[in-house]
């Protein structure tokens, strides 16, 4: 999480102002998507994972987008962050909805610091819950 904080949050600033239209509507999908699955009873973080590595594509640097793609399979293969993820799943946690509208709401205004602080603002309270909930 450290890591896809320093990254993700200077990929999100590079993303706005590279992101086109397409791309804005394809992560308005994803939070759309990540929605549904937050109402669903079996969590996952799909759409999560989906949105920030669509973030990733529109900052057009195919080694950030790479090394993005790479943290999340890290994560998603872990088994320490695997085990810490499934505890969180069984409290209840969901990918949080207004972090991620932030960060789109930035990317749309094409405001690359406001995007930079979304991003990594949402990940350090992922990793502020994640230390408290453990």
């Amino acid at each position: 999480l450290e890591a896809r904080k320093l990254i993700e949050g200077a990929t999100c600033a590079l993303a706005a102002q590279r992101i086109n239209v397409e791309q804005l509507a394809l992560l308005q999908q994803q939070l759309d998507e990540m929605a549904e699955e937050n109402r669903q009873e079996t969590i996952t973080e799909k759409a999560d994972e989906k949105f920030n590595c669509l973030i990733a594509e529109a900052a057009g640097n195919s080694a950030l987008s790479a090394t993005i793609t790479w943290l999340w399979q890290l994560r998603n293969e872990s088994e320490i962050s695997t085990h810490f993820h499934q505890r969180l799943r069984e409290e209840g946690d969901r990918p949080i909805l207004a972090d991620h509208q932030v960060i789109l709401e930035a990317l749309r205004a094409g405001d690359a610091d406001a995007a930079r602080a979304a991003m990594s603002g949402h990940l350090q309270r992922v990793i502020d819950h994640l230390l408290e909930v453990m």
